[in-house]
């Protein structure tokens, strides 16, 4: 198969999306940002952190300093 593959998750080998989705959703009902995992590319192996979106809107930096003034 073509393409990168996701290997490690939160420190856990993964083989499948299921795991995946058990270990990110576990994440954030434990109010993790971020999760951090490996993605196989050939033979070389990637360290990646991924954000968990929290639905909340992004602070706009221009306004906050606006307020400041």
């Amino acid at each position: 198969a073509d393409g990168d593959v996701v290997v490690r998750v939160g420190g856990a080998s993964v083989r499948s999306l299921r795991e995946i989705s058990g270990i990110v959703t576990a994440a954030i009902f434990a109010g993790h940002t971020h999760v951090s995992g490996t993605v196989r590319r050939g033979e070389d192996e990637i360290a990646v952190t991924v954000e968990i979106p929290t639905g909340a809107p992004e602070p706009d930096a221009g306004a906050a300093k606006t307020q400041a003034n």
